[in-house]
This record gives C-alpha cells, sequence and structure tokens, in this order.
C-alpha cells in the first residue's frame, strides 16, 4: 500500500469516528506541524480558507489557543473550531479543523466540541504520535548516514591542496547543498574574507557588529561539542569563527527552515563546520595576528616575479625591542604588541598584500606604487605603531618598528633573494636607531654587506636542511714530545651547489649575526662523534679531536643539554675530545663559560681558550677558566721572525703555560724557521700549512688516523732568534692582576 492510500485510510477512518461522535459537523480538515494542509474529507473540500483562519491556524499550532475570546472562526456558511494536535511528549503533531455549519453552530462552543471528540481525538493523536516517531527515527537514521558523507567531504576540503578562498567555498557550497540553506556566508573582516553559498546573508557592518557582540558578551564556547549558533531572526542563524581558538574574527550565517528541528540539526554539526573554517583559516593565517602566513604571501610574490613591470616594492619590518617586552612583561604582552602592530598593517596596507614572517618579523609587497611614495607610506606605518602602550604593572612600553624598502629585483635566483634588499636596508635601520625607516641603496656599502650576509645565511640554512656541509681535520704537532699521538682540529666547510667545499672565513659572519651558529655547531659535534663511533667499531685508538664552538652555542641552554646527551651515549672517549672557545667570546660571556667549562669537565672532555692573546687583560683572566690549552693568537706567530713585540708575547704566554701547568700551541705556523723560534720559546705544540693542511676527516680516518707530519723536533738549522727575557717582576704582576679581578 502506497503513502497516499495509506493516509487516505487513516484519516478517512478517524473522520468517520469524529462523525459518529459530533454528527453535526459537516466535514474535517487536518493540518502538519508546519500549518499545511494534509488532509480533508469530502464534504470539506469545497471550503475555501480565509486569511483569518490562516492566522488563526498558525495560532493553534503553535500555542493550541486562539487569540482572546475567540473560540471559532467563520469560513463561508461554516464555523470552524480548531484544536492543537499534540503527543504525550508534546511533540507538536498539527491541528484538526471541525467545521460546523452555521445552523448548528449556536449549539455549540470549542470547549463543547473538543469534549465531545475527545476519545477520537486522543486516539488520533497516539496514531500520529506512533507515526511521527517512526518517521522521526528513520528521518534521523537517513540524517545521520548524510551528516557522515558530509563530515567527511568537510574534512577532504579543509584538507585539499587548494588556496584558501576555493577551499572556504567548497566548504560553504557543501554546507548550503547538506542544509538545503538559501545561503550560508562567512565574514572574516580582518582577513578581508567574504565568501558564500547561494547569495550573501549578511553585509561587513553586520558582521563588524555580531564579532564585536560576540566579544562584548564573552558567549563564545570553544569547548568542542559545545559550539552552537544563534537564531538572530527567523530562519537566520550566526555563529562566530574564531581566531587562535579564543577571539572571535569572523561570522558564519546561515538561512534556514524556522523551527526546533533546523536549529537542532544544524547544531549537531555546527563543530565540525567551524572547526574545518578555522583549520583552513589557520593554515593560511597565522593564528595569533590574523596576517597571512608566509606560503599564501609567496604565491603573490611568484605571481609579482611572474609579471614583474619594475612597479612592485617590498617593505620589511622588525618590530623594536621584542625581546625586552617579552622577558620584562610577559608573552601576553608581547602577543599584544604583535597584534597591535598586524591592525597598523592592515589599516595602512589593506589594498596590498602583506605577512608575519616569524617572530618579530612582517613583509609586504605594494603593487603599483613607486619608490618614494612607498618609503613615505613606510613612515607614516612607522609614526602610526610609534607610542607609549600600558603594559602590567601600571608602566608603558615604547613601541616603535624598523622598516626596509626596495624595490623587487628580478635575479636568476627567483624569489629567493626577493625579500634580501628590504632586509638588509631593514637591517640597517635598526643599526641607526630604530623606529625609522631606509631605502636600499646599492652604494650604500653597510647595506650591501648586510645584503651580502643574507644571502650567505639562506645557502647556510639550504645547507644544513640539506645535509650539504663537510668535516675537514688539520693536524696539530707537538715540538717538545717527538711521536706524540697527534691531534686533529675539525673544520667545517659548506659544500655549494658546484660542489665546492667553502671555508669557513665566507660563511661564519653571517651565522654569527643571525644566530645559526648552533645549529652549525651541534652538526659539528653530531657528525665528529658519529664518525668516530663509526671508526672505533675497527679500531682500537681513538684519535684526539679539538672541535670549537662559538659563544652563541655555549650560552645556550638547548645545546648545552643536546651536548650533555651525546656525550654520556657514546662509546668515544671524552677526554680525547677538546673543545675550543675563542677568549674574546669567552670574556664577554664570563659567568656562562665557567658554568659550561666546568660541567663539561667534569664529564671528561678537555678545554682550549682560542686566539689568547687578542684581550687587554688576556693574563688576568686566564686563571678564571679551568682550560687544559691556550691557543695562541695567529696574529702573533704570523710575523715572529721579524716583530720583537710578537716574540716577546709569545715568550710570556709561554712562561704562564708553564706556570700553570697547560699546553701552549701556536697556530698559522708557515715554515721550518718560525717552528725552531717557537721550539725554543718553550712551545709545546703547532699548527699550520707547515705541520699539514686540513683535509677531509673522512679521508684522515678511512687512512687509519694516521697523519704524515713533518719531524717537528728536528733542531738542525734551528733559529738562533732569541726573545728578550721577560722582566723578574712580571709574574707577581700578573698574579697581582688576578687578585684584583676576583676582588672585582
Amino acid at each position: 500500500m502506497g503513502e497516499k492510500s495509506a493516509k487516505q485510510e487513516l484519516f478517512t477512518d478517524y473522520s468517520a469516528m469524529l462523525r459518529s461522535l459530533i454528527p453535526d459537523a459537516k466535514g474535517f480538515l487536518f493540518f502538519d506541524r508546519k500549518s499545511r494542509l494534509y488532509w480533508q474529507d469530502d464534504l470539506a473540500k469545497q471550503t475555501e480558507l480565509t486569511k483569518e483562519f490562516q492566522i488563526a491556524l498558525l495560532q493553534t499550532v503553535k500555542t493550541g489557543e486562539l487569540l482572546g475570546e475567540i473560540d471559532r472562526v467563520r469560513i463561508g456558511e461554516d464555523s470552524a473550531f480548531l484544536f492543537q494536535l499534540v503527543s504525550d511528549a508534546g511533540w507538536k503533531l498539527g491541528a484538526i479543523a471541525v467545521l460546523i455549519p452555521h445552523e448548528h453552530d449556536e449549539a455549540w462552543t470549542r470547549a463543547k466540541v473538543h469534549a465531545q471528540i475527545a476519545p477520537g481525538l486522543n486516539s488520533l493523536q497516539r496514531e500520529l504520535a506512533l507515526r511521527y516517531k517512526l518517521v522521526r527515527t528513520h528521518r534521523k537514521m537517513e540524517e545521520k548516514t548524510s551528516d557522515h558523507r558530509f563530515l567527511r567531504q568537510l574534512g577532504e576540503w579543509s584538507r585539499a591542496d587548494i588556496n584558501c578562498e576555493d577551499a572556504l567555498e567548497s566548504i560553504l557550497s557543501c554546507c548550503a547543498e547538506h542544509l538545503n540553506s538559501e545561503s550560508v556566508t562567512l565574514m572574516v573582516p580582518d582577513m578581508r574574507i567574504v565568501v558564500w553559498a547561494g547569495k550573501p546573508g549578511l553585509d561587513s557592518n553586520e558582521a563588524r557588529l555580531m564579532i564585536e557582540s560576540f566579544t562584548e558578551t564573552q558567549s563564545v564556547s570553544t569547548q568542542p561539542g559545545t559550539r552552537a549558533f544563534k537564531t538572530t531572526f527567523k530562519g537566520c542563524y550566526n555563529a562566530p569563527v574564531l581566531q587562535d581558538k579564543r577571539f572571535p574574527v569572523g561570522v558564519l550565517n546561515v538561512h534556514g527552515e524556522e523551527g526546533d528541528e533546523f536549529e537542532e540539526r544544524l547544531n549537531d554539526i555546527a563543530d565540525a563546520i567551524l572547526s574545518a573554517i578555522e583549520y583552513v583559516l589557520e593554515r593560511d593565517f597565522d593564528a595569533l595576528t590574523g596576517l597571512p602566513r608566509w606560503p599564501v604571501f609567496e604565491s603573490r610574490l611568484h605571481e609579482a616575479w611572474a609579471h614583474d613591470d619594475g612597479q612592485y616594492v617590498m617593505m620589511h619590518f622588525d618590530i623594536d625591542r621584542m625581546q625586552l617586552a617579552n622577558d620584562s612583561f610577559g608573552r601576553s604582552f608581547g602577543d599584544q604588541i604583535l597584534r597591535k602592530f598586524a591592525e597598523t598593517l592592515r589599516t595602512h596596507l589593506n589594498d596590498h598584500s602583506y605577512t608575519r614572517i616569524s617572530g618579530n618579523y612582517c613583509a609586504a609587497l605594494l603593487h603599483s606604487v613607486p619608490l618614494a611614495d612607498a618609503e613615505q607610506l613606510a613612515i607614516k606605518i612607522c609614526d602610526a605603531f610609534k607610542g607609549m602602550m600600558p603594559c602590567p604593572g601600571g608602566k608603558d612600553f615604547r613601541t616603535s618598528v624598523s622598516v626596509g624598502v626596495a624595490p623587487l629585483m628580478v635575479t636568476d635566483k627567483g624569489i629567493k633573494d626577493a625579500l634580501g634588499p628590504a632586509q638588509a636596508a631593514c637591517d640597517a635601520a635598526k643599526d641607526r636607531g630604530r623606529g625609522r625607516v631606509e631605502v636600499y641603496q646599492s652604494a650604500d656599502e653597510s647595506i650591501v654587506k648586510r645584503l651580502d650576509d643574507i644571502q650567505i645565511i639562506g645557502d647556510v640554512r639550504d645547507a644544513l636542511s640539506s645535509n650539504n656541509l663537510a668535516l675537514y681535520a688539520q693536524p696539530l704537532a707537538s715540538l717538545q714530545a717527538p711521536g706524540k699521538n697527534p691531534v686533529v682540529e675539525i673544520l667545517l666547510r659548506t659544500v655549494d651547489e658546484d660542489g665546492n667545499h667553502v671555508s669557513p672565513a665566507q660563511f661564519l659572519s653571517a651565522a654569527e649575526r643571525f644566530q645559526v651558529m648552533p645549529d652549525l655547531d651541534r652538526w659539528v659535534v653530531d657528525n665528529t662523534i658519529s664518525m668516530l663511533e663509526t671508526f672505533l667499531a675497527e679500531s682500537s685508538q681513538q684519535p684526539n679531536v679539538a672541535i670549537n664552538l662559538s659563544g652563541q652555542s655555549f650560552c645556550n641552554d638547548d645545546f648545552s643539554a643536546f651536548l650533555r646527551d651525546r656525550l654520556t651515549n657514546t662509546t668515544i672517549d671524552a677526554e680525547k675530545v677538546c673543545f675550543e672557545i675563542t677568549e674574546t667570546v669567552a670574556v664577554a660571556n664570563i659567568k656562562q663559560a665557567q658554568a659550561f667549562v666546568n660541567e663539561f669537565k667534569a664529564l671528561g672532555c678537555r678545554f682550549s681558550l682560542d686566539d689568547f692573546g687578542t684581550g687587554l687583560s688576556s693574563f688576568a683572566y686566564l686563571k678564571l677558566f679551568p682550560v687544559d690549552v691556550i691557543k695562541i693568537d695567529g696574529n702573533f706567530i704570523s710575523d715572529i721572525e721579524t716583530n720583537e713585540i710578537s716574540r716577546s708575547m709569545v715568550t710570556a704566554i709561554a712562561e704562564i703555560a708553564k706556570v700553570l701547568e697547560i699546553q701552549s700551541v701556536a697556530e698559522y705556523v708557515q715554515n721550518k724557521n718560525s717552528a725552531d723560534i717557537l721550539r725554543n720559546m718553550g712551545i709545546g705544540w703547532i699548527q699550520g700549512h707547515y705541520v699539514g693542511k686540513p683535509r677531509p676527516l673522512e679521508d684522515y680516518l678511512s687512512s687509519g688516523g694516521s697523519l704524515k707530519i713533518k719531524d717537528c723536533s728536528d733542531t738542525t738549522g734551528a733559529s738562533t732568534i732569541q726573545a728578550k727575557p721577560l722582566p723578574d717582576d712580571f709574574l707577581p704582576e700578573l698574579a697581582l692582576q688576578n687578585m684584583r679581578l676576583q676582588e672585582n
């Protein structure tokens, strides 16, 4: 039996039952829960439903009562008595209209009619409730199945490798189709996002008012499964889109059916819809500031690069004193500064592309703006951001930003170096007082040097990420103990695109400037230990190695933790590992250097103070560092054959080394004559091209750890050049300097 015939049979039977209970009735009309005519018997088919009847019907379905003292509605020659159909559980099932001819209606009241038909009405309500429950259960199952398909689609669109706008359009179209909605609209004003499916459901002003309302009332739930839409008027539902899972930044508007069922279904999937949208936004926009992430900006940079017409200008921003703000007032205050600057960018660069690169760095790409105008715009941004910002503790913090401006330069390296000139100009602005704008000028040597460093550090980072680095070993030889096992100093090289090994002299300055030294030192230590472990698997004798460490590394807690873990989980002998730190860096970071040396000497490592003699108080500081070796600065060695001052300085260092019972090393030794002079002065070890040039560490280890070194103990033809003797009060004066230093 079809649905139509089943309905016909049901209501025909109940119509007959009701007519038997109230013989004066002319006919019956049945309406569903949406006030639509569902069924009528033959005698009622000619009845024309008036506007007055429609109003009374809506009221009856909604509340079960008529307005005021009205108990019936006239329809032509008949009176209609309306009654709500409702289940025991409170489900609204619809309404029934009992038509009484005009000639009989005076004998009837609404209460009397209800009492007369109550048995049939109650039976009908139970029957309809049961059927409604079955239909509702079936519909729920279908909706659940449909919801599962919908959620899968949401996940696919949110993870699709397409741009943000296309992904959001797909998500909204999917929502509109699934909910059978008239329109679904997403507005995120600060991100310049306006996307809809169907037709726009609200404008930007309405969206901003709703965002303010969500923020002011703090009525936004962020807990999974608790997010919901709010009804603003009939069939219109709105929910906040959050940034960083906390701050309302947008509105999702849905126009759909009016009623509890639609709202309930919408809220069942609200979490999934909003989470999918926020996932796409967080993928392409910075969670803290709402600025586009670098990949989004990079795609626009590619477009500009491909269609370069000389009208593109780059800007690089560095917010000043961010480290001070974070350290003094906490990261939450630093976040406020970042959000304030993001708002400044949106205000002044609304028609251009911009991004947060990382930390306190941002960038912008301006189109069709002459360089001079771009400079003026940068000054406006600088001035707008500059000011006092209230911070915790009732104090004020001065905010400012340094800006670099440069034309977009097309080179054979593509966009890799596109930001370089603007970044170099920004660094110059930083060095020249902060809170100012500098424009890239090829004639400005300091800016050009910074640009070179930026380009070099890009190559260094690429070498690190692709493991295009190489370890070299340069030998040290003993002057006083012939045949003693040699020591090798580990040296680093980068490998360029052509396979050439690049000397550290070409990249260390840039690596130090951009704080990359801890990463390089970590790579050197890790790979040196790994190669020694492999060597020891086939050899019983471990070579002595010296590894250079930068000040950035021994002042870095993460590096210390890495080194501690690496040395305590290896098969190599830590006593045959010597770490070299330069004197100037050690003195500049004296407390950290002392703590670092003490910690790793306890593990068995040895330490060398490199470039010794360059400081103004080298001898005074020496006793504060429990080092095993002092390595004399090469400037004193390179001219030791001709410079009496250099010879006297080296002699003094050799005497101090003997007193302190530590080894002395002279580097940059180029010939036998220099070696002979150093031996006569009492220097213990030498290093330089006379001893041996650097060679790949792998080659050295593959040869069994042996080095062909000149016999530096041969004194035949030794130089007779002597240094002047030290004054008698030299060592007492050194002791006095040490005492003064320790007292201070």
